[in-house]
């Protein structure tokens, strides 16, 4: 009885534990999709383009990276309610019913996040294009004013005609910036026509001004040093902006001393943004550049206010930022040197060796402990951006490292007790070696179709048949020892085993099963190909040789007569080929990518027209040969018969005429008489 109590007891304390970090974890990622779905509402019931597309575009792209980073958060929100469910034994509906709401939640967000970035994306597109063409005119407009200005300097030239041919070609390309800037401005919105507007009306003024220049050849001033400012302003506003945007949080420049170089060229700017105030006397000019020149100053005050405030937190913590950048750069080269060791370690390891690199780990450990602490430390004072991807490569390195040296110490000691620690690091590395395995056999580099680069996909299965051999032998001992690490553990750590395995035992199973399948499809794929390139090579080669023969035959005809003749024999098995090929091509192009499909395509109708070709002239030239036949046979037939009436005829002519007696001459013209009707 004491005993259920306490079972029942521990179960309790692991439900509500569970319960916690499950409400934990439900809260936050709700909490963050309600602040996504609210912004995201407000922001996109703008009518038509957003008035700061940039800004909005970054957003949505930072909200889909954010989806991203919350993924893991999902899925983790899914196992503590599968572990859970699994201590409430079949009482877990609850439990259900808020994973089911948040699964909804997330897809509603995530879905609404992703077409609104794609609707920006789609205007960013537009806009650029606009931009594109705006930006060519605006060349040709300049060049032009260099001209103009030669020709004012150094007196009239045969360029003044080129640039007048010119601007009839340019008035064409100004017809569509307006088309385009018109059909923008009147679908887009009201934020389109504010920001398009004054671009066309720019781009108007100068293109007017430039013909007006070039019609009547007379000279004007240029915007040439009011353009170069503006574009130096927005690079220099950009630049500014995305400092603030990183606000108190510490970057390495930080810790540099020469951190305003770039001082002297902003205050030169801004002094060429005050002259030009007084030097431009249009009132609208001098006006747009009052206002870059006072956001200019703005931003840059902005900026070195943060940079002091950033200055002095990277002062305070500058000998613990240096310690640690020093020691995990160091470790992380002690690292690759361990790599390597354990990569030329032999097969069986040596003991000496094996045991030496054990005695580094250990001892390294205590130094990784300590570079944690410093992360922690800095990450306190404001420096997480900083410290956390170093952190992270320098965590994940260890684990990739010490997961492959640790079967050789099983190997080389298999009587030495492996701690919890070590098991699981394996485990991790394991686990992260078959994914990047799997991601091989699934990525689109290498699959995007099942035709697709055939040497390629097989330089990719034999690199994943050594990756796999190399594997099984570590995969299949750390399975073996899954009973005896259990065994020893505490609940929550056999817990992180037991699912540890069973991810390994699934992903192994089914990286496995995956490689056979591509394997055994490569295999038929390829067979099938190779048939296919024989088919047609073969199919190609008889083309040729047809297509070769009619032409000689053209100027030499009797000398291929026979070549003519065995080739037209040759057309019904040919025939067999091509539909052998054309069937072939079908299936292969149905499971090819869409370019690959449309060259096989455009390959097979090529291959279909010449084969017609040949085909007709080979039977065109087979009809005019019968023909010559039979009117050759009707020739020789009519000269047989004129011969014989010759015969005859000179057989008439050859009687003697005897005047004495009439009556044989009489019958002597009879017969000639005869002879004349028969005439052939």
């Amino acid at each position: 009885m004491g005993a259920q109590v306490t079972e029942s007891k521990l179960e309790l304390e692991k439900s509500l534990k569970l319960s916690r970090k499950l409400r934990k974890e439900l809260n936050g990622l709700t909490e963050w999709l309600a602040a996504t779905d609210a912004e995201l509402t407000r922001r996109s019931a703008v009518d038509g383009m957003p008035s700061d597309l940039k800004d909005e575009v970054a957003w949505a792209q930072s909200i889909h990276g954010e989806t991203e980073r919350h993924q893991p958060q999902l899925q983790a929100v899914v196992d503590l309610a599968e572990a859970l469910k699994a201590v409430l034994r079949g009482h877990g509906g609850l439990v259900d019913d808020k994973v089911s709401l948040l699964h909804c939640n997330w897809i509603a967000v995530t879905s609404r996040a992703e077409e609104w970035l794609n609707l920006l994306l789609d205007y960013q597109q537009q806009m650029h294009k606009l931009d594109g063409q705006i930006q060519e005119v605006n060349g040709w407009i300049n060049g032009a004013e260099r001209q103009m200005n030669e020709i004012d300097s150094q007196g009239p030239s045969d360029v003044l005609k080129v640039l007048r041919a010119e601007l009839e070609l340019t008035r064409g390309k100004m017809e569509e910036v307006r088309s385009l800037g018109q059909e923008l401005m009147s679908t887009r919105g009201d934020n389109c026509q504010a920001q398009v507007r004054p671009k066309l009306e720019q781009l108007n003024h100068r293109f007017d001004t430039i013909s007006q220049r070039i019609t009547s050849g007379m000279m004007a001033a240029s915007a040439k040093e009011l353009e170069q400012y503006h574009s130096e302003a927005q690079v220099w506003l950009e630049l500014l902006e995305d400092e603030v945007k990183q606000g108190e949080n510490l970057k390495e420049e930080d810790f540099l001393e020469d951190k305003d170089c770039e001082e002297g060229a902003v205050k030169e700017l801004l002094l060429k943004g005050e002259s030009l105030q007084k030097r431009v006397p249009d009132l609208d000019k001098r006006e747009e550049i009052r206002l870059k020149h006072n956001k200019l100053n703005m931003k840059y005050n902005i900026v070195k206010d943060l940079r002091v405030l950033r200055n002095r937190k990277a002062l305070a913590i500058a000998p613990q930022w240096y310690q640690y950048r020093r020691k995990s750069h160091d470790l992380l080269a002690w690292l690759d040197d361990i790599q390597r060791r354990v990569d030329l370690l032999p097969d069986p390891p040596e003991g000496e060796r094996v045991k030496e690199i054990g005695s580094e780990f250990d001892k390294k450990k205590e130094e990784l402990k300590e570079v944690q602490g410093l992360a922690n430390q800095l990450s306190e004072a404001g420096a997480t951006n900083l410290v956390e991807p170093r952190q992270l490569q320098l965590n994940t390195r260890w684990v990739e490292v010490e997961g492959k040296f640790i079967p050789f110490k099983r190997q080389c000691f298999p009587d030495l007790q492996i701690t919890e620690d070590e098991y699981i690091t394996e485990l991790q590395a394991l686990l992260c070696s078959v994914s990047e395995t799997d991601f091989k056999l699934n990525s689109p580099e290498y699959w995007p179709a099942a035709y697709y680069n055939m040497s390629q996909q097989e330089h990719c299965l034999k690199d994943v048949k050594g990756n796999i051999d190399k594997l099984r032998g570590p995969v299949d001992g750390v399975l073996a020892h899954r009973k005896e690490m259990m065994s020893g553990a505490r609940p929550l750590e056999g817990q992180r085993i037991q699912e540890s395995v069973n991810l390994l035992s699934i992903s192994w199973g089914k990286l496995n099963k995956l490689y056979q399948d591509r394997q055994k499809r490569w295999q038929d794929c390829n067979s099938k190909w190779q048939k296919f390139v024989s088919d047609q090579k073969e199919l190609e080669e008889w083309l040729n040789d047809a297509e070769g023969t009619l032409k000689l035959a053209e100027s030499n005809p009797l000398a291929h007569r026979q070549h003519l003749r065995d080739l037209t024999e040759e057309i019904p098995l040919q025939e067999a080929v091509l539909g052998r090929v054309n069937s072939a091509g079908v299936d292969i192009n149905q499971m090819s990518t869409p370019d690959d499909a449309l060259q096989l395509q455009s390959q097979l109708k090529l291959l279909n027209t010449r084969w017609a070709n040949v085909c007709q002239q080979l039977n065109k030239r087979k009809r005019r040969s019968a023909e010559a036949s039979t009117l050759t046979a009707e020739v020789q037939e009519n000269v047989g018969s004129m011969l014989g009436w010759l015969d005859k005829a000179e057989g008439v002519l050859a009687i003697p005429l005897q005047p004495a007696e009439p009556q044989h001459i009489r019958d002597t013209l009879g017969k000639v008489q005869v002879c004349v009707e028969e005439l052939p």
